[in-house]
Parts: structure tokens; C-alpha cells; sequence
């Protein structure tokens, strides 16, 4: 397979290649270090790391003696993604609505695109925007082409030794989740602009000899020169660290239960926050495998005739067939299907065409020439065969193509078959090197093909008994048995309680000779509303044809005269068939109906009604010239005027929408346009109109084109916007007048996109006079504190909202100082004013605003509440700049009011164990202030969890903060003797602080009154549970009675067993626990693992089934009359195979009790995945 084939089916590698690069080329064994041992930390078996590159070289697969019986040694085999998810994750990249050129167009200058488009065509002789691949990563890659070898492996390095390992019958996993990828789509429109550009820094000839230096680094396999190459070139990044944590954290897990062979790309393996590093971190042992060459690699063969095997039915076209990989497709009004084996390398793809109204019997031969013409054309074909083959009583025929290779490849082969059935043609075929030719899994995929039925022709009718239904209107013709009925009317919806009234346009015909009713119907959206999604629109349309009908089968999707739309098959009041094909025009919807007037016929989805059906162009509407107070503009004169406020944020002071339709297109118009607030500010319009577009961008629709442009003197902004998923575009242009701001909008139908009146509306803003108005480019800082200190409250306020909205200058900062330190004798307005101020002073974020938030936050008038929002604003600095102003701030002149006190103004030791450890008795005096304690305690427990050496400052010193504890202690007993509901934050603050001190270094002897007292209290059961657990750890001596008090009434037991279960202090569980009581807490424990909670259930008399033996339990919960039935495996040990304790397996359905439980109970063990 070529690689621009390739990269169709496995993600984009290029952030891989930056990985490796200006290295020579040397095996040598001492140097060799792909592969590493895990060992210790509990493992009674070694695992394995080896390092790969996406590479097909030869060369790369001269694995040393080492590497395969270390894999044939492993239970499990793992690649940084399950190769099921890769093939999942292709599948959702080519079938996206939106382009790939189109996101691609939207980031990059016009001389950019053009810059991209030319490579592009250099590269693969074709337009970009032929391409309907729609992954960006997956179409820039197609800028570069790597050269291939004639000895070129047919897989990457990678995947051959996923195949060894399927060949050896290992378990496949995956050490990553696909979905956690840095994708395009998450990056900055900088860093998109900057990714895609980056492809053009080679031509074919510098990239590939930039490649073949990456190849050779990884032949040689010296992981410290990879390292080296990492630090020199900056390749050690945030990304890499984190996929390198979720993986190291995934083998170690995986590892515990069983024997492991990762095979991850090389560049996660050095450095100091790779996967060595941090498995070694983890307490793992992990060393260099010596290398040897003596050729073992070679002994081990894949198994190229394994597969995974996968179906396809389609019953609208009559077929099945299965392939041997997963299956993916790529559908632009035809159903494409293919799939990959991994194993060989091999591809394989089918689709099918209905052309049964079209069909000539005749003209087959001829069709069949000139698709093989058209292929042929495309794939440089030097070698074909020809040969008649027979399905059944069809013929068909067998094509084998041999393509001319491209410098330094082999020859690419397929096998194609084309059959015809009735007027639905069939092809399916086979592609890949020579090896094809004899491949049986080729074999079976031919083999497996079958069609499931024979549809009959249609009748192309010549209608001379129907007439021709032809609306200008509604731009269509449909043919129709004789007379119609008009039915149109005004029509209501009701969005969201909001009643809507539209036109609808409602036509019937009925054929009293074939019992036939056809309806068809079209309207536009409601004034006002415009499509933006078509699965919603056709959810919605199904709703209500559901209201008076019943579906018979999975709604299709089908192309209606050469748009995409949806056939339902429904029965109408329970008794008629009917077909109703439905399509989307822009906003305009139509609809078709047969149905069958006779209860024991059914309609005919391909009945000569819908065939007939044709749109027509569409009329052209007059624009009328429409005046409101200060302009006239040019619109519809179907139209309506709303009238809103704006947000208080918001730089507008009022929003006025006119909202038209053009009847004749259903084309949406609409014109906003508000008034600036008075303090309103921009350096340039062109800076501004950037920004504001930008706004109207979402993850579901983008900005596609733009273009500064001027009209009538005035300076806009035209762009355009298209939905990702469904590619509806829209225009738009925004502009500036006399201190309002205008945005004219239209949602046209893809065919109208260029129609003169979208342009003239656009353009048809006239101002018919002056008005006066702020300028839009003074500072206005001065303007606003002098208003700040006005009489009048409504400029007052009107000054205060500015901050939401003005960005302030940083020549503005003496006044913004000025606006802090005056006294405005309201004090609820001199805190609102100085929250603002220090928004402002974070955005503009230098030395002289943190200067100015420290005078500030020093002054005696400034209230605690101010302060902590001072300490809020502080943080936004840059750690170094800012953190000795905050500890200042925070130890030396505290904030102390308990209604204002907030979680987050800790964040910086949230985010820094470090600090907590420099800060450790600062933080303890911190937390003589109650309102601070419980978020002390909590920065201490998180930095004992964090520091895997457990031997620090914190559990050095653990009863320093502990000073609060008996005082704290008291008044939660006292308050659970007064009330029902107590505070239990900060007592269960001191129990997650106890839980974190390592028993080892710390004894909490002294602290067991308190845990008793816990323990004998009313205090809730996950408390109790909490200071049961402190005690078991700590080795504090604990009770029977206390035990089986805890064991009764917590939610979760089987923790506190297995907590026994793992210090091998078994003995110690009351043993009515581990036989009698088992059943009740793996109960307990199935309820509370599924987010379930009730004490009340009834244990019902055991049944056999299978010769195992199970636990009915009637499940209710209070305030409810239902009770529900649960079943419980009864098994003949507490104990798994692996010798732990494990809970019984129960499982429900949430089915009722009733005088039937015993036959449910059966059906549901039967039907159960949880019993074995």
C-alpha cells in the first residue's frame, strides 16, 4: 500500500517524526536499548517496554533475539491505543460533514491557502478541494509523500508486532484513551495555522532524506541518543509528559494481574519524565534487555490468515458481505465501505448502486467498459484480466489490475468482481501487494459476498394518465393521478412554549383505482428561524409524524433528487402503509407521502410519485427599500421587528433584530443592530471586526471566508460561516456607524449562495442622517471615574458596568489607582468599584498593578471581602512575580471573615506541594483562623497523598495541626446531640488527614479516644467507616461489637474486609462476616457500587438452576410502594481464583415484585452476563 493510501487508515504521526532526527546509523549492542525488564513492586513475573517507530523500513524490523519470546512470554500485548479504537477513531475522522480544505481554508491567509493547495496538487496530482477527507491531520499529510523501498515491510513496525502477538493468541489492550490526543481541533487558530504551515517547510526530496536520519536513529536503537535529541530540539513537552503518566500508571496497573509486552513509540521511553522514569519512580525495577543478533526474530512467522472478522447487511440494496477488519466508511452521497487486515496489510472495500429505474439490460457490457476505462485512467494500470464469473444464475465479471509502481515501490494489485442484479450494481474488491493474489482470508471475503433478494425494475411509466403538479412558488414538480387537493393553510409550533405560526403548503391526490392516497407538502421555517442542524429538523419531523403513526422499520437516508433526505416506512393509525420521503433545501422542507388506502397493501418506496418528483429553480423576489429611525435598508417585505436588552457586560446597550423571509427561496434574513454604550473603545476597526467574528464562531460552526470590505464609505467585514457536521453556510457582513453596530445575516440554500438580492441586502444599509455619538477610539478612563463619583446613581452604575466592557490602557493605570483609593462614602459601591479595579489591574498584569493591589489591600478602609479578592486577583500573576506579595499578604495581614471566605484562595498550594512544604508553619498559624482550617487540613492530606516518600515536613510535624482538634471535636459531639443533620466538613477533614499520615512513621495512639468516640457516637456510617479504617491501619484495637456495628450499617463492607484481607489479618473479621452475613454484604455492596442505597430488603427462598445455587432479595425503598427484584449467585466461596475476597455476583433488571418474581428471578439469571 502507498503511504498517501496509508494515511487513510492510521492517524497522522507527524508529531512522532519530530521526535527523532540528524543521527546516525550504527548497531551496536551495547547501544541497543529498545527493549526493558519491569520488575519488584509485588511482581512475581516480569514485564516488558519496547520502544517502536511508525515505520514500514525493512531495517526496522531487525529485532534483537530478546524482543518476540518476550512478547511469546506475556499474557497481555499492549500499544498505546487498542487497535479497535484506532479503527473506531479513523472511522469518525472520514466521516465528518464539513471538508477538511474548508477548517484549513478558515485558519490560513488567502497566500497561505494557496501556498497549501499547490502542494497539495504537486503531491497527489489533484485538488485539495476534490478531497472529502475530513480530518485536517489526516489531509496534511497528504503535503508530504515518503519515498517507499521495494523491500518495504507491508505494515508499520508496530503493527507487525501486534500481528506476532494475535499469531501467539495474546490478550490486546490499550494503554491509552483515543479521546485524551491533542487533536486539531483543541488547538488555538495560532497553533492550527502554525501546525498546518509546518508541513511546508520540506519538499519531497529534504523530507525524505530528513526521514530516512529519523529511521536511522531507531535502527540503531541507542535510546540515549534519542534523549539527547529530545533535550537539544525541545521535544520534551506538557503532552508528552502526560500521555508518558497515563501510561506508565496503565502498565503498572495492567501488570499486577497479569504479564505485560508494551509496545509504545520510542520517544516515551528517556528523559525524565518518561515511562522508565516514572515506572522507577513507582518502586519498579526496570533494566536494559542485552542485545543479541543471531536472527531468533526471523524463526517467528505471523499468521497472515488471521482476522477480524466483521459483517455488513444492507437490506434497501439487497446484500451482505464480511471483511476481514474493522469496518469503516466514507459516505458523500455513496454508501463506501472498506476495511483493513492488519495482519497482511491488505485493504478491501465494497459499495453498491441502484439504478434500477435507469437500467438497460442492453448497455450492461457497455457500463461495465466504461467503469474499468474510468478505473484504469485513475490507478495507472500496466496489467488487467478480464474474466466472466457466475453468482448464481447472474453473471458478472472478475477483474485482477496490476497498477505501475512509483519510484522505488513494488507493484500494486486488486481484485475487483462488478455484478448486476436487476439494476442494483455490486462491486467489492481486494487491494495490496502480490502476496493478494494467494491470500486466504481474499478468498473468504469473495466467497462470503450474497445477495439477499431480487427487487424488481421500475417501471419508467410514460404518465400519460397522471398530470404534472408545478409550483413556481415552492420551486417543484411532481407527478400526480389526476386531480389534487389544496389543504394549505397557517399552520402553529409550539418552540419551547413560544407559539409559532408559518405557512404550510399541503397538497393531496388519491388514485380511487389503486387504493392510493400521495400527499406532499413543503414549507419554510417559521420568520425568524433559520436550519442549523439537519438531525435535529429530522428528529423533530419524526416526532410528528409519529403522532399519528407508528414506524415499521429504521428510518433511511436516501438522496431525493440529488439531496440527501429520510424515508420512513410507518403505519398510519394502525392500519395503513405508507412511505414518506422527507428533504431539507436550505430552510425549506419538503415532504412526500404514498400511502396504501387498502389495510392489506403496502406503499412502494420506489413508486413512479416519488421518481417524478424534480426541484425546479428557484423565482426571483423583489427587495423593497424599508426605514427606520436614522437609515433605510433594502429586505423583504415579509418580516417582523423584537426589540431586547443587552448584558450587563455586554458593549451594546440594546439589540434590535428585523427578521425577513423570501418566499420564493425560504432564505432567512436578518438585521441586528444596537447601540455602543457610551464607553465603548477600539484602537482599529479591522482588530476589532477580527475579534467580534471570532465570536460568532462555536465547536459547531466556523468562519470559512472573509474579507474586509467598504460600501456606501463605510469600512465591514464580510465572512462566512459553515456547520461542521452538515456544511450549511451562511453570509454575513458587520460594520460600525454613527455608534451603532450592525450585523446583517442571510441562510441561504447551497444553490443560492450567489443570488444578486444576498448581496444587495447586504449592502443595502443607508444612513439618512447625522448622528451624534461618542468616538470610538478616545481613553475614556478619566470620563468614567468622573462619573463614578456623579449624583446621579444611573451614571454612577452606568460607569461601573463600563468595567465589564473598557479595556483600560496601561497608560490609564495612575487613574485606575485614583478610581481605588476615592472614597465614595457608599461602601456596597466602594467594594463593587474596587472588585473591578482589581479585574483591570490582573488583565493588564505588571509590576506597577501589583504594586498598586498591595497599597490597596494594606488600606484601612479595605473591607476582608475586598481583600480576599485582592488575594484572588493576585494569583492571576505569574507565579515569580507575584508569590511573595501573596504570602505577605496572606500570613502576615490575614483576611478573616468566615461569610466571605472561599475554597479557591488556597489555589496556589493546591497547585504546589512544594510551596506547602516551604510554607508548612506559616499554613499551621493559617490555621488558628477557623474559616481557614479545614482547607489547611486539606492541602496537608493532599501533599501526604502526593509525596510517594511519605517522610516529610508534614509527617514530621503531624500534630501541629492538630492543635484545633479537641476544641473542633467538642463542638461536633455537642451538635450531634442537637440535631439531625450535623456540619461534618471539618471532622471529616481530620479523618482524610489522619488517613494520609503513613503508619510507619507516625502513631496515633494518643488520638484513639477521639476515633472511639466517632465510633460510639450517632455520627453517619461513612464516618464511622472512616475512623474503623484509621484504627485497623494504625493497628489501634478495635472491638467486635464495634466491627459488626460498623460492618451493619456502612454502605460499602467489603472495603473494610478487604482492608483486613490486605494486612493478612483475616482473623480478625468477625467470622459470621465471611459465611452467614457474606450474602447480605455482597448485597450491600452491589447497591452501593451501582449508586444505590436501602436497607430494606426481604431475602426470599434460594432456587437451583444449573447446579448453582441463587439468593432471591426483595429490594424497597422508603416513601415508595414498588419493591424490586435482585439476585445473588450463592457460591461456594467467599474467595476469586486469585484467593482474594470477592463479593457474590447480583445483578437486576429493576423489575417489579409481584406474584410472578419466580419466573423473573429464572429469566434473569438466564439472561444475566454477571453469573457464570
Amino acid at each position: 500500500m502507498s503511504s498517501n493510501s496509508s494515511s487513510k487508515f492510521f492517524i497522522n504521526t507527524s508529531l512522532f517524526i519530530l521526535f527523532f532526527a540528524q543521527l546516525i546509523f550504527s548497531q551496536n549492542t551495547n547501544d541497543y536499548s529498545l527493549l526493558w525488564k519491569i520488575e519488584g513492586n509485588g511482581l512475581t513475573e516480569p514485564s516488558y517496554l519496547f520502544g517502536t517507530m511508525h515505520v514500514e523500513d525493512k531495517r526496522a524490523f531487525n529485532f534483537s533475539d530478546q524482543v518476540l519470546p518476550a512478547i511469546e512470554q506475556s499474557e497481555k500485548f499492549a500499544l498505546e491505543i487498542h487497535p479497535d479504537s484506532i479503527m473506531s477513531f479513523v472511522k469518525t475522522m472520514t466521516n465528518g460533514k464539513t471538508p477538511g480544505y474548508l477548517k484549513i481554508k478558515s485558519v490560513l491567509k488567502d497566500k497561505e491557502y494557496k501556498k497549501v493547495a499547490k502542494r497539495y496538487f504537486e503531491v497527489n496530482n489533484d485538488s485539495i478541494e476534490n478531497s472529502n477527507i475530513t480530518d485536517v491531520e489526516t489531509l496534511i499529510s497528504q503535503l508530504l509523500k515518503e519515498n517507499k523501498k521495494k523491500d518495504d515491510n507491508q505494515v508499520f513496525v508496530d503493527l507487525h508486532l501486534l500481528s506476532q502477538a494475535r499469531t501467539m493468541s495474546k490478550t490486546i489492550v490499550g494503554l491509552e484513551n483515543q479521546n485524551n490526543y491533542l487533536s486539531f481541533d483543541s488547538l488555538s487558530a495560532k497553533k492550527q495555522r502554525k501546525y498546518i504551515l509546518s508541513y511546508l517547510k520540506y519538499d519531497t526530496k529534504s523530507y525524505n532524506e530528513y526521514l530516512e536520519k529519523l529511521k536511522k536513529i531507531y535502527i540503531s536503537g541507542d535510546l540515549e541518543a534519542v534523549n539527547n535529541y529530545l533535550e537539544k530540539n525541545k521535544g520534551y513537552n506538557k503532552e508528552l509528559t502526560r500521555r508518558n503518566t497515563e501510561m506508565a500508571n496503565n502498565i503498572a496497573l495492567i501488570s499486577k494481574n497479569s504479564t505485560l509486552f508494551a509496545a509504545v513509540g520510542v520517544a516515551h521511553l528517556p528523559g525524565k519524565t518518561g515511562i522508565i522514569k516514572l515506572l522507577s519512580d513507582m518502586g519498579y525495577k526496570v533494566t536494559k534487555v542485552n542485545a543479541e543478533f543471531t536472527g531468533v526474530a526471523k524463526t517467528y512467522k505471523v499468521d497472515k490468515n488471521l482476522a477480524n472478522w466483521n459483517s455488513y447487511k444492507n437490506d434497501s440494496l439487497a446484500f451482505s458481505i464480511k471483511v476481514p477488519g474493522y469496518l469503516a466508511s466514507t459516505s458523500k452521497g455513496l454508501d463506501y465501505n472498506y476495511a483493513i487486515n492488519i495482519a497482511s496489510g491488505h485493504s478491501y472495500m465494497f459499495f453498491a448502486v441502484d439504478d434500477r429505474e435507469n437500467y438497460d439490460p442492453e448497455n450492461k457490457e457497455k457500463f461495465y467498459t466504461n467503469y474499468l476505462k474510468n478505473f484504469k485512467s485513475k490507478h495507472n494500470v500496466v496489467h488487467d484480466t478480464i474474466i466472466d464469473f457466475k453468482y448464481k444464475d447472474l453473471k458478472g465479471y472478475k477483474l485482477q489490475l496490476k497498477t505501475l509502481p512509483e519510484q522505488n515501490e513494488t507493484h500494486e494489485y486488486y481484485i475487483l468482481r462488478i455484478l448486476t442484479n436487476n439494476g442494483i450494481t455490486y462491486f467489492y474488491g481486494a487491494f495490496g501487494k502480490e502476496s493478494i493474489l494467494e491470500d486466504v482470508n481474499t478468498k473468504k471475503f469473495f466467497d462470503s459476498f450474497n445477495i439477499l433478494k431480487t427487487y424488481p425494475l421500475i417501471k419508467r411509466d410514460n404518465y400519460n394518465n397522471w398530470k404534472k403538479f408545478i409550483s413556481k412558488e415552492g420551486a417543484f414538480t411532481v407527478n400526480v393521478p389526476g386531480d389534487y387537493t389544496d389543504f394549505s393553510r397557517k399552520s402553529e409550533l409550539n418552540q419551547d412554549g413560544e407559539i409559532l405560526v408559518y405557512d404550510l403548503k399541503l397538497f393531496m391526490s388519491t388514485d380511487k383505482e389503486s387504493n392510493d392516497n400521495f400527499l406532499f407538502r413543503y414549507n419554510d421555517l417559521p420568520l425568524g428561524y433559520r436550519l442549523e442542524n439537519l438531525n435535529v429538523a429530522y428528529d423533530e419531523m419524526e416526532n410528528t409524524l409519529l403522532q399519528t403513526a407508528s414506524h415499521l422499520s429504521v428510518p433511511k437516508n436516501v438522496l431525493i433528487n440529488g439531496l440527501p433526505g429520510k424515508e420512513y416506512e410507518l403505519l398510519i393509525k394502525e392500519k395503513y402503509h405508507a412511505i414518506v420521503k422527507v428533504v431539507f433545501r436550505g430552510n425549506r422542507m419538503y415532504l412526500l407521502m404514498h400511502q396504501k388506502l387498502d389495510s392489506n397493501q403496502k406503499a412502494d418506496a420506489n413508486h413512479k410519485f416519488f421518481n417524478s418528483f424534480k426541484f425546479l429553480p428557484f423565482e426571483n423576489a423583489e427587495l423593497t427599500t424599508l426605514k427606520e429611525d436614522f437609515f433605510e435598508y433594502k429586505n423583504y417585505t415579509k418580516f417582523k421587528k423584537e426589540s431586547s436588552e443587552t448584558a450587563v457586560d455586554s458593549y451594546l446597550s440594546s439589540s434590535n433584530e428585523i427578521a425577513s423571509i423570501d418566499t420564493l427561496t425560504g432564505n432567512a434574513y436578518f438585521l441586528n443592530y444596537s447601540k455602543l454604550k457610551p464607553y465603548f473603545k477600539t484602537d482599529t476597526l479591522s482588530v476589532f471586526y477580527e475579534k467580534t467574528i471570532k465570536e460568532y464562531e462555536s465547536t459547531d460552526e466556523i468562519i470559512t471566508h472573509k474579507k474586509h470590505t467598504k460600501f456606501k464609505g463605510i469600512n465591514a467585514i464580510d465572512f462566512e460561516l459553515t456547520t461542521v457536521k452538515d456544511s450549511i453556510m451562511s453570509k454575513h457582513r458587520l460594520w460600525l456607524d454613527q455608534g451603532y453596530y450592525f450585523l446583517a445575516s442571510v441562510y441561504p440554500s447551497e444553490e443560492t449562495i450567489e443570488n444578486k438580492n444576498i448581496n444587495n441586502f447586504l449592502s443595502g444599509y443607508k444612513p439618512l442622517k447625522k448622528l451624534k455619538h461618542n468616538s470610538i477610539y478616545d481613553l475614556k478612563a478619566k470620563k468614567i471615574f468622573k462619573n463614578l463619583k456623579h449624583k446621579d446613581s444611573l451614571k454612577r452604575y452606568s460607569a461601573l458596568n463600563a468595567f465589564d466592557y473598557y479595556y483600560f490602557d496601561k497608560s490609564e493605570i495612575q487613574t485606575l489607582h485614583k478610581i481605588l483609593k476615592y472614597n465614595y462614602k457608599d461602601s456596597l459601591f466602594q467594594n463593587e468599584v474596587i472588585s473591578k479595579v482589581n479585574n483591570e489591574f490582573s488583565t493588564i498584569n505588571n509590576k506597577e498593578t501589583l504594586l498598586n493591589l498591595n497599597q490597596t489591600y494594606l488600606h484601612k478602609t479595605t473591607s476582608a471581602m475586598n481583600k480576599q479578592d485582592i488575594l484572588y486577583t493576585i494569583q492571576s500573576y505569574k507565579p515569580d512575580k507575584y508569590i511573595e506579595t501573596y504570602n505577605n499578604l496572606l500570613f502576615n495581614h490575614t483576611p478573616i471573615s468566615e461569610e466571605t471566605y472561599s475554597y479557591a484562595l488556597l489555589t496556589p498550594y493546591r497547585d504546589s506541594t512544594k510551596l506547602i512544604f516551604l510554607n508548612f508553619d506559616k499554613l499551621v498559624e493559617l490555621a488558628n483562623h477557623k474559616p481557614y482550617r479545614s482547607s489547611v487540613l486539606d492541602l496537608f492530606t493532599e501533599a501526604l497523598n502526593t509525596d510517594s516518600l511519605k517522610n516529610n515536613v508534614i509527617s514530621q510535624n503531624h500534630k501541629n495541626p492538630l492543635k484545633f482538634l479537641e476544641e473542633d471535636a467538642q463542638n461536633y459531639f455537642e451538635e450531634l446531640n442537637k440535631s439531625d443533620y450535623p456540619e461534618t466538613e471539618l471532622t471529616s477533614t481530620y479523618l482524610n488527614y489522619f488517613s494520609a499520615l503513613p503508619p510507619t512513621k507516625v502513631n496515633l495512639t494518643e488520638f484513639d479516644s477521639f476515633f472511639n468516640k466517632i465510633l460510639n457516637s450517632k455520627s453517619y456510617p461513612w464516618i464511622k467507616s472512616a475512623a474503623l479504617k484509621l484504627k485497623i491501619n494504625h493497628n489501634l484495637e478495635v472491638s467486635d461489637t464495634i466491627k459488626k456495628a460498623v460492618l451493619d450499617s456502612v454502605s460499602n463492607p467489603l472495603s473494610i474486609l478487604k482492608l483486613y484481607e490486605s494486612r493478612n489479618e483475616i482473623n480478625e473479621i468477625p467470622e459470621a462476616y465471611l459465611t452467614t452475613e457474606f450474602t447480605k454484604l455482597s448485597v450491600k455492596q452491589y447497591l452501593y457500587d451501582n449508586d444505590e442505597f436501602t436497607d430494606d430488603y426481604i431475602f426470599e427462598t434460594p432456587f437451583q438452576f444449573k447446579n448453582q445455587m441463587y439468593q432471591p432479595v426483595i429490594l424497597t425503598y422508603p416513601n415508595y410502594d414498588e419493591k424490586y427484584i435482585l439476585i445473588v449467585q450463592l457460591k461456594d466461596s467467599i474467595y476469586n481464583k486469585e484467593g482474594k475476597i470477592e463479593a457474590f455476583p447480583c445483578d437486576t433488571i429493576w423489575d417489579t415484585f409481584d406474584e410472578t418474581y419466580k419466573e423473573k428471578s429464572l429469566n434473569l439469571v438466564k439472561n444475566s452476563e454477571n453469573f457464570e
